[in-house]
């Protein structure tokens, strides 16, 4: 089938088309719209120092910085032709407020007043925020406790903290790990020395025997073949030294008497806090105290076996021993079935039993073998 050619009133009317939907087509920037000097200048020299200028209040002035501060990072063309429209109607309700309209003067200064508002309660929120946060920093800032912490393989000499901060512990964890990784580094090399050699001896005797001229591949090339692992060896080697240096670390003089001024003030501070705790004030060491043990008056009429007891049955756990002493002492428990636990499921029973019975065996044996080795 042949196609005619088409008409030149046709390709007249395509062309005319295609002219009207380029109009209507948004322009093609070859660089960002923030980029081009005509949107740079006007919106600096006209649009934000218009702004400025013609804003009634210093807060009204404060949001338009404030304003074009955060969307200085619009790229997109449509989202800063939104910007650029809501802009220009601030500066129109401006410069509107500034000739007399009492209407957008009104408006104006309630919107100043919620800017006041809003700042007020964003700062506060900030400072009780900050506030918290140093809370709980001061509770779980390290406190030193005096006494040292001695230099090991993972670690030089360093004051004993409690809490310990988290990058001291990640630390050692992290060289603790490190080593074994090396430490098993090493072994495979050393075996992996050892089957080079067992190839060299296997090639001299293969020639021993065979009586067959080859040419052998680890006999003349040993020092290559070797020579990597030797070098990774020493590699190795170093950061063992470096170790051993670093448990041989001797305490620094200011260490020493950082230790010695904490424990001089861990001594005031309790000092201090007995005679707070004379004067009849209540701390939190004085309730721990009373949780810990009966009331004094209950505490010196008990004798040493109710003092044994009251502090086991002081105890969480609900079996055992503690189970016993607390039956004894009258006490409900929360699970009296418990206990059942320490006799193991009845499908275990079996093998539990002979558990014990071979124990006691072994236990009846080693007692006779003790009787017949005394003298």
């Amino acid at each position: 089938m042949i196609i005619p050619p088409s008409s030149s009133s046709s390709l007249a009317r395509r062309a005319q088309i295609s002219l009207a939907l380029k109009a209507l087509k948004p322009p093609q920037f070859r660089m960002e719209v923030v980029a081009l000097p005509a949107h740079r200048i006007p919106t600096k020299w006209s649009l934000y120092r218009g702004l400025l200028r013609n804003a009634p209040t210093e807060d009204i002035r404060w949001r338009v910085q404030t304003g074009f501060r955060q969307e200085k990072s619009l790229r997109r063309a449509g989202d800063v032709r939104k910007s650029l429209e809501k802009w220009h109607k601030w500066l129109n309700i401006f410069r509107g407020a500034k000739t007399g309209d009492e209407r957008l003067q009104a408006i104006l200064h309630r919107y100043s007043g919620m800017i006041v508002a809003k700042r007020d309660k964003t700062w506060m929120h900030k400072m009780i925020l900050d506030d918290i946060a140093w809370r709980k920093r001061l509770a779980t800032r390290p406190v030193l406790k005096g006494s040292p912490m001695r230099p090991t393989l993972y670690n030089r000499p360093l004051p004993m903290m409690t809490p310990m901060p988290m990058h001291v512990v990640g630390m050692i964890a992290r060289r603790r790990k490190a080593r074994t990784r090396r430490q098993e580094r090493f072994a495979a090399l050393q075996e992996l020395a050892k089957d080079v050699e067992g190839e060299r001896t296997f090639e001299h005797i293969l020639a021993q025997e065979e009586k067959v001229p080859f040419e052998p591949e680890f006999s003349q090339n040993m020092t290559g073949w070797k020579q990597w692992i030797s070098e990774e060896q020493r590699m190795i080697r170093n950061t063992f030294n470096l170790d051993d240096a670093r448990a041989r670390t001797p305490f620094p003089p200011e260490l020493l008497e950082t230790l010695k001024s904490a424990r001089r003030a861990k001594v005031e501070n309790k000092t201090r806090e007995r005679e707070r705790e004379r004067s009849g004030e209540v701390l939190n060491v004085t309730l721990k105290r009373r949780r810990g043990r009966p009331p004094t008056h209950a505490l010196v009429k008990m004798s040493e076996e109710e003092k044994h007891m009251d502090e086991v049955s002081r105890s969480p756990s609900e079996v055992g021993y503690v189970a016993q002493v607390k039956r004894a002492l009258g006490h409900k428990l929360r699970n009296p079935d418990a206990w059942k636990v320490e006799i193991g499921k009845p499908e275990d029973r079996p093998r539990l039993d002979a558990a014990l019975q071979a124990i006691d065996a072994e236990n009846a044996r080693r007692r006779e073998q003790a009787k017949t080795d005394e003298p």
